[in-house]
């Protein structure tokens, strides 16, 4: 009986210590459009290979991610030889999709500031609370700065 007490809370403190995203309170500062669509591209842009998009793009009333594209083929071919040739007749489709994610910024929380080892992470969620698109990023300043302009332009 004492070992599963001992088990349980040696379980116990292993969930709560180093395993989660701890929050960082932090109040947010307005700053100007096109100062924060830049610190957004550059934040973006500026993250592991893993998580880089292929590109970003801003309209007035959303921030695009672009993840790359998927692409999918399938064909068939037949063949006859005929002496020494040989008569081939083939068809192939294709199709290739865009993997896009759209931020609409008037269906956003104001984003969190979190830490998890050497990163902090800015979760952008939707007013629904799912987790829309995580930034990881290793400095606290660049953290502070992309709260700051996603919150500015939330705010618009």
């Amino acid at each position: 009986m004492k070992d599963i007490n001992v088990c349980i809370i040696f379980s116990i403190s292993m969930l709560c210590c180093g395993c989660g995203t701890t929050r960082i309170a932090y109040d947010p500062q307005a700053i100007n459009p096109e100062r924060a669509m830049r610190v957004i591209e550059q934040t973006f842009m500026e993250q592991r290979p893993k998580e880089r998009p292929e590109a970003v793009h801003f309209e007035k009333d959303y921030l695009e991610i672009e993840g790359g594209s998927i692409s999918n083929s399938r064909g068939t071919a037949v063949g006859v030889p005929i002496g020494n040739v040989i008569v081939a007749s083939g068809r192939q489709r294709g199709q290739s999709k865009r993997l896009v994610t759209r931020l609409y910024f008037d269906s956003l929380e104001p984003v969190q500031l979190g830490k998890k080892r050497t990163f902090y992470i800015v979760s952008i969620r939707n007013k629904e609370h799912t987790i829309r698109q995580n930034v990881y990023i290793r400095n606290v300043n660049t953290a502070y700065e992309f709260v700051d302009a996603m919150n500015s332009l939330m705010a618009q």
